[in-house]
């Protein structure tokens, strides 16, 4: 009998901990648990195990120096290598389920590109290894299959920020393996704004790229930390459509005019009055009341003159960019603590609308697009969907009986906003937490906030090879 086993986004990368600071770079921080995870698969005598790393088993992005992509192979043979290094034990569970002849699977994501690359192949290959051995690896984008049942993919490829130019990444590699230069290759925009933006952020706070639900949570929080934020909206603007500057120019004067912002078509508009007016919208459609909206622009500094717009005024598509682009943004960090109390009641508001928000919640998809695309790809015949990308675990029945979405969810870390903040009944009892909590934030002093689900999907295949069980599990660790 064959058991398979499903996991993604371990993240394995980026800088210890030093000194005072007890995070480093890192967001996977428990892979000695991994590695235990893999050993016991290992010494698994009863099935022929086959685990699938289903993307994002490094995270490139978090090495020094940082980089949306590093295409030169020994520099990004270096990366690997310090990796290698740091996190031997999980390398040596993957070479010690090779060696007990059970097959190891693995898709790229888009934080490790970098594994398309020949000379990086070969090194992961070796630190695990592979040559030789059950070992399968899928960097052309292409999903993976069991028998005609189960599909498995990343699942980036449904993102706009971060769905990979497979075609291009291919032809760099063809050309590295000849030895020939190639720098055709543009990485994802979500890589771009993890070197540009959210590494900047990560290097004084720690919780960016671990917070939960990004729009709900981060934007706001950002607000309240350092409402000058605001003026680097233009760099995720330029990053989104990665144009030249007369043509990033044309587009802005587009999106004053297409979406009525209600900005003065007889004079020129800056960047600054551009962000704020978008963030205006966030806010509208974040918070209960339009008056809610001008408290809390009055606590950050947002000029009192602009009209509110009506709420949901963008486009569908493009909501969903912008309220992803605003929650991750260059902070012009300044000593303002002093005025985190004058924005707490806004915050509140804010954050209030997470109380019944589920992204948590295993039996629900509250991103559409990934139930579109699982449903599509259940139209086409498949009855088990597997994604990972978006670090939260799922398994959700779809339309057509009988057929489901699963995602593996991940291994590294995540942050909620506290339930006690969420769930207190009063400003007066939540403002005490809330205040505590923003404290932590920019104290870095998180790890009591951290959440660690380390989830996996086992498929269990009878001897036609048929899916016999499918279940999402957390590792009891």
């Amino acid at each position: 009998m064959k058991e398979v086993f499903v996991i993604s986004d371990l993240h394995v990368g980026g800088a210890a901990p030093q000194g005072n600071d007890t995070r480093g770079f890192q967001i996977c921080t428990q892979t000695a648990i991994l590695a235990d995870f893999i050993y016991n698969l290992a010494a698994r005598k009863d099935a022929y195990i086959e685990l699938i790393i289903n993307g994002d088993v490094i995270d490139f992005l978090a090495e020094r120096p940082f980089a949306a992509f590093t295409p030169t192979p020994t520099e990004a043979v270096a990366k690997l290598r310090q990796i290698v290094e740091r996190e031997y034990q999980f390398f040596d569970s993957l070479k010690a389920l090779l060696e007990a002849d059970h097959q190891l699977t693995i898709l790229l994501g888009n934080h490790d590109i970098e594994l398309a690359l020949p000379a990086v192949r070969t090194y992961f290959e070796q630190a695990i290894g592979a040559l030789g051995r059950n070992y399968h690896f899928i960097g052309n984008g292409e999903a993976y299959t069991i028998g005609n049942e189960v599909l498995i993919e990343h699942g980036n490829r449904y993102d706009e920020w971060n769905a990979v130019d497979y075609a291009n990444l291919q032809e760099l590699a063809i050309s590295q393996s000849r030895r020939e230069t190639n720098n055709n290759f543009n990485p994802p925009k979500g890589s771009r704004m993890v070197e540009e933006v959210i590494n900047q952020i990560k290097e004084k706070y720690r919780f960016i790229d671990l917070l939960k639900p990004e729009t709900g949570a981060v934007m706001p929080i950002l607000l309240a930390l350092e409402p000058s934020y605001r003026k680097n909206i233009s760099k995720i603007l330029s990053i989104y459509w990665q144009l030249n500057t007369k043509q990033y120019t044309d587009s802005i004067k587009a999106l004053v005019a297409s979406r009525s912002l209600g900005l003065p078509e007889d004079r020129e508009v800056s960047e600054e009055e551009l962000g704020d007016r978008l963030i205006e919208q966030e806010l509208t459609k974040m918070l209960k009341e339009d008056a809610e909206v001008e408290a809390f622009k009055e606590s950050a500094g947002i000029e009192q003159e602009m009209n509110i717009t009506e709420k949901g005024n963008l486009p569908a598509g493009e909501r969903g960019f912008f309220s992803t682009a605003v929650s991750f943004v260059d902070l012009l960090f300044r000593n303002n603590k002093s005025d985190i109390d004058k924005r707490l009641p806004s915050l509140y508001q804010a954050l209030s609308a997470l109380q019944t928000d589920r992204s948590f919640d295993p039996s629900r998809e509250n991103l559409k697009e990934y139930l579109t695309a699982a449903q599509k790809l259940a139209d086409n015949g498949f009855k088990y969907i597997l994604f990972g990308h978006t670090h939260f675990a799922r398994k959700v029945a779809l339309k057509t009986p009988g057929t489901y979405y699963f995602n593996s969810g991940t291994w590294a870390d995540l942050m909620q906003i506290p339930p006690d903040l969420l769930t207190a009944e009063t400003e007066d009892a939540a403002f005490p937490l809330l205040r505590n909590f923003m404290s932590d934030l920019m104290g870095n002093k998180i790890d009591k906030h951290i959440v660690f689900k380390p989830t996996y999907i086992h498929i269990q295949l009878n001897k036609a090879g048929r899916v016999s069980g499918i279940d999402l599990k957390t590792y009891e660790c």
